[in-house]
């Protein structure tokens, strides 16, 4: 997934769903990057030998 992706499904595909639904479907994105970013942390880690910024 890249932004324009992201971009695109919140543009174009919700546009007309009431802004409660688009709130919702933003942040399960948001959670599940988070998860991502958690669950591979090490190996991000390891990777690149830099840190990633916390966002919580």
């Amino acid at each position: 997934m890249e932004p324009a992706d992201a971009d695109a499904y919140f543009g174009k595909v919700l546009r007309q769903s009431p802004s409660g639904t688009r709130l919702a479907r933003s942040q399960a994105l948001t959670t599940y990057f988070m998860f991502l970013e958690l669950r591979h942390k090490v190996e991000m880690l390891s990777a690149s030998g830099v840190a990633s910024a916390s966002r919580w």
